[in-house]
């Protein structure tokens, strides 16, 4: 582990303080552990601007927010916001809810969208992520022992979200036989997804969404200097219980790409309380889409 994925609790106070004035319930860390990391407005690499443009930057989170202003607002009965903050370097994303749970946002930073590597798919899926943190569901972070307990999904599971539900209704009126005709697949998502689904358009958002989590997982692979990832050499290991906080750079890829494979519909919502609603949990008929053991590994 590298310099470069040190917790920086420098960065962890200045985001605490951002939130807490407005009577945050709960913080979640980020898409990413807090670091040190910082790309600015107009970063290169090797002469060529990285990640995604301003323009491609605000669409995404247009899209995202008209996406779930419904649920949220007029189900969940909280306002939704999306904080662009394009001019900020912080290679980072995180939710929040304030006002007494009223409010709940997803702050969106330039300093991820231009990493190395990232796609447009790419940084819809770190929104879907922190969308992820407000409904995705159980397991939820533990108690903080003050008698209330935190709001978010833990992040292994906002991971997996991000791929079940959030990315699928992003995709879904999208013509994605166009688009993944000018992508380079990953031969295993492309016969796994055709074996999963007998659908055609299912079986291709199965695969854009595999596609979106490579990219994820190269890029924080990249950022966190953990070793090189790929959907043919999964996380061997296996957690005490679920781990709660950002699995390593292949573990998360192991849940995007699980997620992506997993047959349960999109409409299927997800619990606060129950881990098995709108999931694959049955070892036996949704094998290939459950969570994977290097972050969910519960004792009963």
């Amino acid at each position: 582990m590298t310099k470069r994925w040190i917790f920086a609790s420098a960065l962890a106070l200045l985001l605490i303080a951002q939130v807490e004035a407005k009577n945050t319930r709960a913080l979640c860390g980020g898409f990413m552990p807090p670091n040190d990391l910082r790309i600015p407005v107009g970063a290169t690499f090797m002469g060529e601007l990285t990640g995604v443009t301003e323009k491609q930057f605000n669409d995404i989170l247009d899209r995202m927010e008209k996406l779930y202003r419904s649920e949220i607002e007029d189900e969940r009965k909280a306002s939704f916001v999306v904080e662009r903050k394009w001019v900020g370097d912080i290679v980072n994303a995180y939710a929040t809810q304030t006002d007494g749970g009223k409010t709940w946002s997803i702050h969106m930073f330039g300093g991820l969208a231009r990493a190395q590597g990232m796609t447009e798919d790419g940084f819809a899926a770190v929104a879907c992520h922190e969308v992820g943190h407000h409904l995705g569901g159980a397991p939820k972070f533990s108690d903080t022992g003050k008698g209330s307990p935190i709001w978010g999904t833990v992040e292994g599971e906002a991971d997996y979200y991000a791929m079940l539900k959030c990315l699928r209704r992003y995709f879904e009126r999208d013509d994605n036989e166009k688009i993944l005709a000018a992508m380079k697949l990953d031969p295993r998502s492309v016969k796994s997804c055709n074996e999963q689904f007998t659908n055609r358009q299912d079986a291709l958002i199965c695969m854009r969404a595999a596609e979106a989590g490579i990219v994820l997982g190269k890029v924080l692979q990249k950022l966190g200097g953990d070793r090189p990832v790929s959907l043919g050499t999964p996380d061997a290991s296996k957690a005490n219980g679920i781990y709660e906080l950002h699995p390593r750079a292949q573990c998360r890829l192991d849940t995007y790409y699980s997620a992506s494979v997993c047959v349960v519909p999109v409409w299927e919502r997800r619990s606060d309380a129950d881990v098995k609603s709108g999931a694959c949990h049955d070892k036996k008929l949704t094998a290939r889409g459950l969570r994977p053991r290097c972050w969910y590994n519960p004792r009963t």
